[in-house]
């Protein structure tokens, strides 16, 4: 069986973090990390939710920080830059 690797994982990342208001589970962070790692150009995207961050490592050339916080904004999420 041959194996599938996403480039994003090959090309240089930027970290990110962004403090999500109205985060208050761990569903509500796992539905978060889920819709970012969709994104073409996020290689990590990991979310603390006692603290109501995400932290991301993203392509900038394959997506933007706008891209990025309105992700989180459609899923009723408000997320703004650190």
């Amino acid at each position: 069986m041959r194996q599938k690797y996403s480039k994003t994982l090959f090309e240089a990342t930027t970290p990110l973090t962004l403090r999500i208001d109205g985060l208050h589970s761990i569903e509500e962070a796992r539905k978060v990390r889920q819709a970012l790692r969709m994104l073409n150009g996020v290689a990590k995207a990991e979310v603390r939710e006692q603290e109501g961050l995400v932290e991301i490592q993203y392509v900038p050339e394959r997506v933007d920080v706008p891209t990025l916080i309105a992700t989180i904004g459609g899923l009723g999420f408000s997320a703004r830059q650190q």
